[in-house]
């Protein structure tokens, strides 16, 4: 796929640069390299989000399920005081 159109679906797209001067491919190989560590950075973030968010799922269940049993309890005792 060329350049340009890898610029059009991915915007995070490694610099590729053929050349014999070591100064020109410095700047490319230092994009790179800084571009890899963000999206390594990305993914882990995205992952620590999803982590937070079972997390809460499961603090919901593990306090919603004994409440609600709590407040049957309540009712049926009410009930049979009646």
């Amino acid at each position: 796929m060329p350049f340009v159109d890898r610029l059009v679906t991915d915007t995070n797209v490694l610099i590729d640069i053929s050349s014999s001067d070591k100064n020109v491919c410095r700047l490319p190989n230092t994009v790179n390299g800084q571009l890899r560590k963000l999206r390594m950075e990305r993914r882990r973030s995205q992952q620590g989000d999803l982590e937070l968010k079972n997390a809460v799922t499961n603090i919901s269940h593990d306090l919603r399920t004994p409440l609600i049993c709590g407040c049957y309890s309540i009712r049926f005792f009410n009930l049979r005081a009646i």
